[in-house]
């Protein structure tokens, strides 16, 4: 080779590398045919592209048009538009009007269905609407039909769907003529088919949080999953994706469950029984920690606890956390005898209410949040779990019969039943009266809308939006209406105790009060609500800092002065609330060999273990310690 020949070799070699453009060119036929290939799926079948997308991800497309929501973070509506494309190519490839017609019907009916359900029952097509019609039977089938289906209220449903299908067959016998047409069209082929290869590059890029989801080991790690950004709670592919997961993961829990269950029946029993105790619980909802004056708050939203704690007979432990930051995971570990921090399953762990029932103890549950009225959301857990037909007969003695509109009238009707004992100090030799107590009551506390969590009556309307202490920048008129509203049922929830506190008050009774987890609103963050994200230690700590009351009568208090001292040893003690079931086995005198002395607050064995968050992330270093 000659000189001249290598110089021209080099001279063109570096040209390409210094323009890639160039280097580029063989290459650009290839791109572009399948950037056309990529378009052609879209073009084709557009109309049916559209109406998928839109009707399906109607909560996603409002958000990025109304500016709710960043173009950043709209993950669920690539999703949709990756299925939509999946249903695009298969009807461009089978070209046929009538598989055409069956995706648009398709698309129309989980629209029309997810309406319905948002409408009437604030749900989506997911694992509480499978719950319910898996429990559901012929009477009651035939109840909601005549109810809802053979209503005049249910034709918009009929007709919106029947409308939106003749305008989608009008819509293609018009694009018909036009598809060739479009697919000829190059340059339009190309300005579609770069944005479309960018969607469906960053859609793809979703595919391993969905592998997650169906990889997951338990239903703790797939509701964590749903509060992912990249998932999206109101897609109808993410909903239909955590459905089938939670169904299969569910199914072989709850056997684990009921297996546990029948285990542990007979290996309880009391350590006195001829002692008289009533032993209350009392688990509140959304309750942040800092908006109780208990606590520190500026408004007086606790005086019933207060009074109580100036008289000796309440104590507040200030260094509680709750494991999760969601009822469902929180209420299946605070009943079970599991340890989130030991990685210890649920399901593999007896209930507390089971071995206190089978000790001999008078079990009652009576939750706000067993729904029973037809337009309220049934809670997957509640429905699964705490009332598996299976586990619940041995859990509980009785259980509420209906549903309530306040905290109050549930506390009401659950007292009524269970009247305050009123014994003297009973001989050692004798039997007691009525049979041990254990009374929980779950409540709806601030649950979200904390607005109508209390009467709206002078005494419950105390705090205005100008009380509101919170002065940070994005606090709007209506925002500190919000907190307002939270902070009054924060009162009511404290009357509501004190309700509990009076009926008790000259019985021989224990009562504990934490909530199954905090809340945000609009405290550290321009943000109502939960999220999930480990780094910020300041959402950490109001959603996961919770009130933990222990309220002793007069007459426990003489009759356990032990479990006093023990009570005020262990005020500052770091405590994760799924360890709670130890402590109610210590107060109510049960023994057993699924106790655990090193788990429970007021034992003097009482180890403090990793406080894992989700079961993974460390408060304590996440949050610079206590």
């Amino acid at each position: 080779m000659g000189l001249d020949e290598k110089v021209a070799i080099s001279t063109h070699f570096s040209t390409s590398v210094s323009h890639p453009s160039l280097f580029m060119t063989p290459f650009r036929p290839l791109l572009l045919r399948f950037v056309a290939a990529v378009s052609r799926p879209l073009l084709s079948e557009m109309p049916l592209w559209l109406c998928f997308v839109v009707l399906n991800n109607w909560h996603d497309v409002g958000a990025l048009l109304h500016g709710t929501v960043p173009v950043t973070d709209s993950w669920p509506l690539l999703m949709g538009g990756l299925c939509g494309y999946v249903l695009a190519c298969l009807c461009a490839w089978v070209n046929r009007l009538w598989l055409r017609m069956a995706a648009y019907g398709v698309g129309v009916a989980l629209f029309a269905v997810n309406r319905f359900l948002w409408l009437h029952f604030q749900l989506l097509l997911g694992p509480e609407v499978w719950q319910m019609v898996g429990e559901t039977h012929a009477a009651e089938a035939g109840e909601f039909m005549r109810t809802y289906v053979w209503q005049p209220a249910l034709w918009p449903y009929v007709l919106l769907p029947v409308l939106a299908l003749v305008v989608a067959w009008r819509v293609e016998k018009g694009y018909a003529a036009l598809r060739r047409r479009v697919l000829a069209h190059g340059a339009l082929r190309l300005w579609v088919g770069v944005p479309a290869v960018g969607a469906l590059c960053a859609a793809l890029t979703l595919l391993p949080y969905y592998i997650r989801l169906f990889t997951a080991r338990d239903t703790d790690a797939l509701s964590q999953m749903m509060y992912q950004p990249q998932i999206g709670q109101f897609d109808p592919v993410s909903r239909m994706c955590y459905t089938a997961a939670m169904v299969r993961v569910a199914r072989r829990e709850l056997d684990m469950a009921v297996r546990t269950c029948h285990e542990c029946l007979g290996q309880a029993t009391l350590a006195a029984p001829a002692d008289t105790l009533t032993v209350v619980v009392v688990v509140g909802e959304s309750y942040i920690r800092q908006h109780a004056a208990l606590y520190g708050y500026d408004l007086p939203t606790t005086p019933c606890m207060q009074r109580e704690q100036e008289a000796g007979r309440l104590l507040a432990f200030t260094q509680v956390l709750a494991p999760f930051h969601s009822t469902s995971p929180m209420l299946r570990n605070l009943f079970c005898l599991n340890s989130v921090a030991a990685g210890e399953d649920w399901a593999q762990k007896p209930m507390f209410t089971v071995l206190a029932r089978s000790a001999g103890y008078h079990v009652a549950f009576w939750s706000m949040q067993r729904t029973f009225a037809k337009d309220e959301p049934f809670t997957f857990a509640l429905n699964s779990f705490l009332y598996h037909p299976e586990i619940a007969p041995h859990a509980y003695s009785a259980t509420n019969g209906h549903g309530f509109r306040y905290d109050g009238e549930l506390v009401a009707d659950g007292l009524a039943r269970y009247p305050a004992h009123r014994p003297a100090a009973p001989a050692a030799s004798a039997a007691p009266a009525t049979p041990r107590r254990l009374l929980i009551f779950h409540l709806m506390g601030q649950h979200f809308a904390a607005a109508d969590r209390f009467p709206h009556i002078p005494a419950f309307e105390r705090f205005k939006p100008a009380d509101v202490p919170n002065r940070q920048r994005w606090m709007t008129p209506e925002k500190r209406q919000a907190v307002a509203d939270y902070d009054n049922a924060t009162l009511y929830n404290d009357s509501v105790m004190g309700m509990l506190f009076q009926h008790f008050r000259h019985d021989n009774a224990v009562l504990l009060y934490l909530s199954d987890h905090g809340e945000e609103v609009y405290d550290a963050h321009d943000n109502m609500g939960r999220r999930c994200d480990p780094a910020d230690t300041a959402s950490l700590r109001l959603q996961h800092e919770v009130p933990f009351v222990l309220w002793m009568s007069d007459v426990y208090r003489q009759r356990h002065p032990e479990v006093v001292a023990r009570a005020h040893a262990a005020l500052h003690r770091p405590y994760m609330t799924d360890n709670v079931g130890h402590l109610l086995l210590a107060l109510a005198g049960i023994r057993t060999p699924y106790y655990i002395k090193e788990r429970d607050l007021l034992s003097p064995a009482f180890c403090p273990q990793p406080r894992l968050l989700h079961g993974t992330d460390d408060y304590d270093q996440l949050c610079g310690g206590q």
